[in-house]
């Protein structure tokens, strides 16, 4: 598993299946293209 400062080696099961689980979670979120565009229009918006 990469981490933003070094590395974590999972075996555990149950371990496995949380991070698993996260990652579904975040690229059910996602989105992309035009969707991402504006999303992204508006949070620099809301920063004037």
């Amino acid at each position: 598993m990469e981490l933003v400062s070094g590395y974590l080696t999972l075996t555990q099961p149950s371990e496995v299946k949380a991070y698993s689980d996260t990652y579904t979670k975040l690229a059910d979120m996602a989105v992309y293209g035009a969707r991402a565009r504006a999303l992204i229009y508006k949070a620099r918006d809301s920063l004037v």
